[in-house]
């Protein structure tokens, strides 16, 4: 078994605080403490201790960007920090298991604990790697199971992390401000994959932006149980249950805030908006609670865009299962990627399962609109509940089930009609799916070299041949295509954020042609393994179409960081970074990889990014 300890240091004050350690990230993931007031006992959520007047919230969200992953489970088991006056504050209440591949989309909220107001000087936690389940994608779409190693090729297991921060920034909570942060866990960053035959091995250098402003923020999910609703501000608190924790307490309270164009469904059943609230209240102190929503900048609170309660909570009162349905044999779903949670709370999954329906089962939208089981189709990506027979398929007969929004990235092929190469649907490349019976005959099954896309309300004149897109929506009805896909949501992909990666040849040189204060020239003849642009889920590959890209800044300021022997150094100025890594390549150092967060000019092949990482042997 390996032991480490890491020390993480972050140099200076910045709005993006960089951690560049994975730790930290399962560490914040598992906070606990308790929020806003409660009837319950102090043995039920524990607080610091300290006065009220001591004290503020603290949200804490989770979030990651897109990655070749299936699963990224770890456990944490222990977890305090450390103010400036050295007072010792542990919020850990339990070994917590965190699966990182499940939040591409949209964040979870975490915890919400009563912090002492003050300066936070370090971070330490331990991290079980040990029984960890981490599973990527193979070309075919299949899961296969990683090995885990550092990036000095040992074995990942148990790990003790101490974070440090700097005197001058530190970690500060106000008092009598709520504080929120979302940690993007930036998968595709921080993992290198090697695949070979029906094995692969991950190798961790991880990538962590702890987001304090939430200008491109995602959609956050909550989930836990309903305590108290307070009609009269429109608002209901929760006990915290997040990822897969039902009945353990310790996680906190969240307060929820409702609008005018909040979606309330409860019981199974859509509710008018202005009876939203009341009829939150006529449930039980104890329900299943789900909601969606956003974190409100200026008034400092949560706001839910989706309500879901009662037996309209997947895990309320049934064995569920959620998956990517691949192919559909009359009533038989069969799914991919199965997550089934059984209604006493266990968990587990599998690469392959069944569902089987019937015209009682009822279908529902995200929404909350009402569907038949003609639109279970091949791409649907769903919750169903049921019960596992004995030939272990749920049936889901008599049971729900909730179809989520299905997404794709491809490129245009034809833009009237417009039709597309699919390179991914939510996420499983196009060999995972068998599109039999999908169109009203044989010759009209979906094609993914030729997916047919409709949408009544979006404007697709600007569409060029070739140009990256992305899609949100649903599959069209089983054995109804042409269309393949109804988008309700499209987007160019090609001018919007994306992420540059670019992985060295152990025995290249010139892997940096220049670097100075105008930019960095990255030598992609010295490149192997990635060489590429990821955008919302589609790759360009840079080496197919130049030998170098250029990397510049985009502003005055950035966040730029130099990993090396474990040793984390943080730039806000561009020319301090480039000078650093000038002074590296004449010590002769070797460059590992560099990635970046930016936007990509292909006319001027340039690369502009205020977020970028170079790892340096």
């Amino acid at each position: 078994m390996l032991s480490t300890k890491l020390r993480c240091a972050v140099a200076q004050p910045n709005t993006y605080l960089i951690l560049l350690c994975f730790l930290l990230a399962t560490a914040f993931a598992s906070l606990s403490g308790c929020g806003a007031s409660s009837s319950s006992s102090a043995t039920e959520d524990p607080i610091n201790e300290g006065t009220e007047a001591q004290k503020s919230e603290l949200y804490v969200s989770l979030t990651d960007a897109e990655g070749d992953f299936l699963t990224y489970e770890v456990a944490v088991t222990n977890i305090s920090m450390e103010s400036e006056n050295g007072a010792q504050v542990n919020i850990l209440p339990r070994t917590t298991e965190v699966d990182f591949a499940q939040y591409v989309e949209v964040s979870e909220l975490l915890t919400v604990l009563e912090a002492p107001v003050g300066r936070y000087q370090s971070l330490s936690l331990s991290l079980d790697f040990s029984d960890s389940f981490i599973t990527v994608q193979g070309e075919n779409g299949e899961a296969i199971e990683a090995q885990v190693q550092d990036l000095d090729g040992d074995p990942l297991t148990q790990t003790q992390i101490e974070i440090e921060f700097s005197e001058r920034d530190g970690f500060v909570i106000a008092p009598g401000v709520p504080a929120h942060i979302t940690l993007d866990f930036d998968l595709d960053a921080s993992n290198t994959i090697v695949i070979d035959g029906e094995s692969a091995t991950v190798t961790v250098a991880p990538v962590l932006v702890a987001d304090t402003i939430f200008e491109e923020s995602k959609p956050i999910e909550l989930k836990g149980l309903l305590r108290q609703v307070d009609e009269l501000t429109n608002s209901f608190s929760m006990a915290i249950r997040p990822f897969r924790v039902r009945s353990e307490q310790g996680y906190g309270f969240a307060k929820v805030f409702t609008d005018e164009n909040t979606h309330f469904e409860i019981d199974g059943a859509a509710v008018d908006n202005e009876e939203g609230i009341s009829a939150l209240a006529g449930l039980t102190a104890g329900s299943a609670v789900m909601t969606e929503g956003q974190w409100n900048r200026e008034d400092r609170r949560y706001i839910a865009t989706h309500v879901f309660a009662g037996t309209s909570v997947p895990w309320s009162q049934a064995d569920i299962v959620r998956g990517i349905v691949v192919s559909r044999e009359n009533n038989l779903l069969n799914l991919k990627g199965a997550v089934l949670q059984l209604e006493e709370g266990e968990f587990s999954y599998r690469q392959s399962f069944s569902v089987s329906i019937s015209e009682l089962t009822q279908v529902l939208t995200y929404e909350g609109r009402e569907l038949t089981i003609a639109d279970l189709s091949v791409g649907s990506a769903l919750f169903a509940t049921g019960e596992i027979g004995e030939d272990g398929v749920l049936d889901a007969g008599e049971g729900l089930i909730r179809v989520l929004p299905s997404r794709f990235s491809g490129t245009v092929v034809s833009t009237s009609p417009l039709v597309v190469d699919l390179q991914t649907l939510n996420a499983r490349r196009p060999k995972a799916y068998d599109f039999s019976g999908t169109g009203t005959s044989a010759e009209t099954d979906a094609d993914p070299d030729a997916y047919e896309v409709f949408s009544a309300t979006i404007d697709t004149s600007d569409l060029l041949i070739n140009d990256p897109i992305r899609a949100r929506g649903y599959v069209n009805a089983f054995g109804a295509a042409p269309e393949d896909f109804n988008a309700t949501t499209l987007i160019n992909v090609a001018d919007i954020r994306g992420h540059l990666v670019v992985n060295f040849e152990p025995e290249s040189e010139m892997r940096v042609l220049s670097a100075n204060a105008e930019g960095l020239v990255l030598n992609l003849e010295a490149a192997a393994g990635r060489h590429h642009i990821v955008r919302a889920g589609t790759a360009v590959d840079l080496k197919a179409n130049s030998a170098s890209v250029a990397v510049v800044p985009n502003g005055e300021r950035g966040l730029y960081t130099i990993w090396s022997q474990h040793r984390i150094e943080v730039h806000h100025s561009f020319e301090s970074f480039t000078a650093r890594i000038s002074t590296a390549l004449e010590s002769n150092r070797e460059i590992v990889r560099f990635d970046a967060h930016g936007y990509y000019d292909g006319e001027e092949n340039s690369f502009a990014s205020k977020q970028m990482r170079i790892m340096i042997k």
